[in-house]
C-alpha cells in the first residue's frame, strides 16, 4: 500500500511538533515525580486545582484574540494583518483591565468557592496575563509552517519555568506556590522576548480599526465559549472531585490522567500541523482532495487507537514506579483518560473544517453539551463508583464531543466518509 503523503511537509512539521511536544510536555513530566515525593498528597492535589483554573482565566481574560489572529493570517495582507494583531492588543488591554477590576472586587467570593488561596489567584491571574503574549507569538509561527523557532521557545519556556519552579521549592522551601512563582517569573521574561521580536519584525500597527476588532470578538468570543465548554468537559471534574472527595483524592487524579498528556501531545503535534495543511486544501477543494482528506483521517483513527491501548497498558504499570506508591490506587483511571483524548484528538479532526468557516458558535454549542454531560456524570459517577467514576464520565463526554463534531464538520463541509471504495483503499 503506497501512502501518498509520507514525504509531505505535513508529515514533516507533524513529526517536528510532536519532537517539540514531547520536549515540552517530557520536562514537567520527569518534574513531576520530585514533586510527588517532596510534597503531599494534598499540596499536589493545590497544583492540579491551580492548573484547572488557569484555562478559565485564560479565557476570560483573552476573549481567544490570538486565536482569532491565527485564522486571520490567511485571509489579510501584511499590512492588514499587521493592524488586526496590533487590535488584538486593545481587545486583551480592555479585559484585562475590566477582570482586574472583577478580580480584585469579587476575588474572596471566589476564592471561597474554588477552596483556592486569593493571593496566588490573584497572582494566577498575571501568569495567564503573559502567557498571552507568548501565546501570539507562537500561533504567529505555527501559521508561517516555523516550526522550529516555535519549538526552540516554547521548549525554553517550559524548561526555565520548571526550573524556576524547583528552585523555589527545593531551595526556598515553597510548597506547591513555588510552581505559580516560576510560571510567572518565566513568564515575564518570555514576554518580553516576544514582544522584543515583535518589534524587530515589524508586526506592530497601532492604527484603531472597529472593524477587526468586530471581527476578533466575532471569532474569538464563541471561541472562548467552546473553551469554557471544554474546560467543563475535562478539568471541571478537578473541582468536582475536590468537593466530594478532597484534595487527596483530586492530587491523585491529577496525577493518574498524566498518561493522559501523553495522548494530548500526540494528538496535538499532528493538529498543529495539520490545520495549515487543511486550510489550504479547503481554499482549493476538489474532488479529489476529499478523498485524500478522508483517507488521512481513517489513518490517523487506526493510528491513535492503538497509541492509546499502549499508552493505557503502560501507565497501568508503571504509575507507582514513576510517581510513587500512594498512587498504585489510581491507575484504574488511565485507561478511560487516555481513550477520552483520543476522542479528543478525533473531534479535532472534523471541527478544522467548521473553524475555517468561522462558524464558530456551533463548536461553541456542542462543547457545551458535552461538557455539561461530563459535570453532571462525573457528579454521579464519583457518588457511586468514587474517583474512577469521574475517568468514565470524561470518556463518555469526550465520545459524544467527537460524535457531535463529526455532525458538525460534515454539514459544513460535506466529505465521502462513507464511500468506502474510493476512501478505504489507496
Amino acid at each position: 500500500m503506497k501512502i501518498p503523503f509520507v514525504k509531505s511537509e505535513l508529515i514533516n512539521n507533524a513529526s517536528l511538533y510532536t519532537i517539540v511536544n514531547v520536549l515540552d510536555k517530557l520536562i514537567p513530566f520527569l518534574v513531576l515525580p520530585i514533586l510527588t515525593r517532596q510534597l503531599t498528597q494534598e499540596a499536589i492535589g493545590y497544583y492540579v486545582l491551580y492548573q484547572a483554573i488557569l484555562p478559565v482565566l485564560m479565557l476570560i481574560l483573552t476573549l481567544n484574540a490570538d486565536s482569532s489572529v491565527l485564522l486571520s493570517y490567511y485571509k489579510l495582507d501584511k499590512h492588514d494583518f499587521n493592524i488586526y494583531l496590533s487590535n488584538s492588543l486593545y481587545i486583551f488591554a480592555g479585559s484585562y483591565l475590566v477582570f482586574s477590576i472583577l478580580l480584585f472586587i469579587f476575588g474572596g467570593f471566589v476564592a471561597n468557592i474554588l477552596e483556592f488561596p486569593v493571593f496566588w489567584l490573584y497572582l494566577a491571574f498575571q501568569v495567564v496575563a503573559f502567557r498571552f503574549f507568548t501565546g501570539l507569538k507562537l500561533n504567529l509561527w505555527q501559521v508561517q509552517k516555523k516550526p522550529v523557532p516555535y519549538g526552540i521557545y516554547r521548549v525554553f519556556y517550559t524548561l526555565l519555568v520548571n526550573i524556576l519552579a524547583l528552585y523555589f521549592i527545593l531551595s526556598l522551601n515553597y510548597s506547591w506556590q513555588g510552581i505559580i512563582l516560576g510560571q510567572l517569573a518565566g513568564g515575564i521574561i518570555f514576554s518580553i522576548i516576544a514582544l522584543i521580536i515583535f518589534l524587530r519584525n515589524k508586526y506592530f500597527n497601532f492604527k484603531f480599526d472597529f472593524n477587526f476588532i468586530k471581527d476578533n470578538l466575532k471569532v474569538g468570543v464563541p471561541l472562548s465559549i467552546h473553551n469554557l465548554g471544554a474546560w467543563l468537559g475535562n478539568l471541571a471534574s478537578r473541582f468536582v472531585i475536590n468537593f466530594l472527595l478532597g484534595k487527596a483524592a483530586t492530587g491523585s487524579y491529577g496525577i493518574a490522567a498524566t498518561f493522559g498528556i501523553i495522548m494530548l501531545i500526540l494528538q496535538d503535534s499532528f493538529n498543529k500541523a495539520f490545520v495549515p495543511f487543511l486550510f489550504e486544501k479547503l481554499n482549493h477543494l476538489t474532488e479529489q482532495v476529499k478523498i485524500k482528506l478522508v483517507k488521512y483521517t481513517y489513518l490517523y483513527y487506526a493510528g491513535i487507537l492503538l497509541l492509546a491501548g499502549l499508552i493505557s497498558v503502560f501507565g497501568y504499570y508503571t504509575i507507582g514506579l514513576i510517581f510513587g506508591n500512594e498512587y498504585l490506587e489510581a491507575r484504574n483511571i488511565i485507561a478511560p483518560v487516555v481513550f477520552a483524548n483520543a476522542f479528543n484528538g478525533m473531534y479535532k479532526m472534523h471541527i478544522n473544517y467548521v473553524f475555517f468557516t468561522k462558524k464558530t458558535q456551533y463548536i461553541a454549542l456542542i462543547t457545551f453539551i458535552s461538557g455539561a454531560v461530563n459535570v453532571i456524570l462525573c457528579y454521579l459517577f464519583v457518588l457511586e463508583f468514587n474517583i474512577v467514576g469521574a475517568a468514565y464520565a470524561y470518556l463518555i463526554s469526550q465520545f459524544i464531543y467527537y460524535i457531535l463534531s463529526f455532525y458538525l464538520g460534515q454539514k459544513h463541509v460535506p466529505l465521502p466518509w462513507f464511500n468506502l471504495k474510493n476512501t478505504i483503499l489507496f
